[in-house]
């Protein structure tokens, strides 16, 4: 079901992404233009995650309502901090990989999730590859 809201996903003033920020553009595009209940949840974050891969890769996702704002590197104060490799993330966007059987793993490491673990958890569950596609 396409959602009828719209949100703007991009980097500030243009600014040129790294390929994580590129890839993450890309995939939160694809699923809020496809599914309305992604719309409707990233409607309802307010706050920023850190997303890091290894060489010191990372972007900062910033949700601010009708704006989903990325950036490169560690931005301050994020509500969740995510580091893992590029690989196991690339391979939990694409639901090859359950991000719980990797956190219990180690292979994911997630910081800053006390500060405000409503909020973590709300950014989670819309970072998650949306359940139809899901191969069963």
């Amino acid at each position: 079901m396409k959602s009828t809201a719209r949100i703007i996903v991009g980097s500030p003033n243009g600014e040129c992404l790294n390929g994580l920020g590129k890839m993450m553009i890309q995939y939160l595009e694809q699923n809020i233009a496809d599914f309305a209940y992604k719309t409707t949840q990233a409607l309802g974050i307010r706050g920023r995650v850190v997303v890091e891969v290894e060489q010191g890769i990372a972007i900062t996702i910033s949700f601010e309502g009708e704006r989903i704002r990325i950036e490169n590197g560690i931005g301050s104060c994020p509500d969740l901090h995510l580091i893992s490799s590029y690989s196991i993330l690339a391979n939990v966007l694409s639901a090859k990989a359950n991000p719980l059987i990797e956190f219990i793993r180690g292979n994911i490491k997630l910081t800053s999730f006390l500060k405000r673990p409503v909020q973590a958890l709300k950014i989670l569950r819309f970072l998650q590859i949306p359940s139809e596609l899901v191969i069963k």
